[in-house]
């Protein structure tokens, strides 16, 4: 039994499946994050969302407390009266 001048590499031909196979794994994990992302809703924390209802005084202290050296701060409210929106209009500072 002769083999023409291309010669049987066994290890070679192993290393092309395994290389395949990994291929195949991060195509599917791929497929799965977009079908993931394809499912999460939008997010709006960007822009100012409907029924913000300004509230001068409260802004302006948190704007305040901001512009201080940097903590941790707290804005503590009742349920639904607007701390995530009232935080997300203020306007970040560079320091």
């Amino acid at each position: 039994m002769s083999f023409s001048s291309h010669t049987y590499q066994p290890a070679s031909t192993l290393r092309s499946l395994t290389e395949s196979r990994q291929l195949l794994e991060e195509a599917r994990r791929e497929i799965v994050e977009a079908r993931e992302r394809a499912q999460l809703r939008p997010s709006h924390t960007f822009s100012r969302l409907p029924n913000f209802f300004p509230r001068p005084a409260e802004l302006q202290a948190v704007g305040r407390a901001l512009e201080e050296e940097p903590c941790f701060t707290v804005l503590f409210g009742a349920s639904s009266v607007g701390k995530v929106v009232a935080h997300l209009s203020i306007p970040s500072h560079s320091h």
